[in-house]
């Protein structure tokens, strides 16, 4: 057991190594990376696409049922 724990503190001083040799590594500037694609003018914490989606949604699953329901109707 003692071998185990003495293992895993091991991985845990790399992991942590790691991670800190990484934050080193990333530009001072980052405004230009892909992450940032949010426009600075948008209040929200989700993109607009998926809000548009999240709005829209409910309309076209209610079209869907109905069209469904008016075919089954007919048969």
């Amino acid at each position: 057991m003692q071998s185990v724990l003495q293992r895993l503190h091991t991985l845990e001083a790399l992991a942590n190594s790691q991670t800190q040799a990484r934050s080193f590594t990333l530009p001072p500037n980052n405004s230009s990376s892909p992450l940032n694609k949010k426009p600075s003018w948008w209040p929200f914490d989700i993109s607009p696409g998926t809000l548009a989606l999240a709005l829209i949604w409910p309309f076209v699953a209610q079209w869907l049922v109905r069209l469904y329901l008016q075919r089954r109707r007919r048969v």
